[in-house]
């Protein structure tokens, strides 16, 4: 997988927080912000999956991402929105990579990326 390393500026994003084995989470969380995006119709910039951890150092069942999009910096979350996070995404230097989901396999590009 190719990544580089990128200056990203500060982004404004809503989505999930989820903990766990990433091959149950993450496929998870996109499917619950791909309902409440249609839903409250939102348009999103990006999609963006936040990775924490290591999963060569931590265990599966502590793995953590956000499944979240990028939203304007005035946004606030509509009613009926439980559960949704709203938050930043600090600006700085981040290792980023593009990669195309296949067969519901959201796991699979971070294995690839470590």
């Amino acid at each position: 997988m190719n990544y580089e390393i990128k200056q990203e500026d500060k982004r404004t994003v809503a989505g999930f927080h989820l903990v766990g084995p990433w091959e149950q989470t993450v496929k998870k969380g996109f499917e619950q912000l791909m309902m409440w995006v249609d839903s409250k119709n939102i348009v999103p910039k990006e999609w963006v999956a936040v990775y924490y951890d290591n999963p060569d150092e931590t265990p599966a069942e502590k793995l953590r991402c956000d499944t979240v999009v990028t939203v304007p910096n005035n946004f606030t979350l509509p009613e009926n929105s439980e559960g949704v996070i709203l938050t930043e995404i600090s600006g700085g230097q981040y290792a980023v990579a593009v990669a195309r989901v296949v067969g519901d396999d959201f796991a699979k590009p971070w294995y690839q990326f470590f």
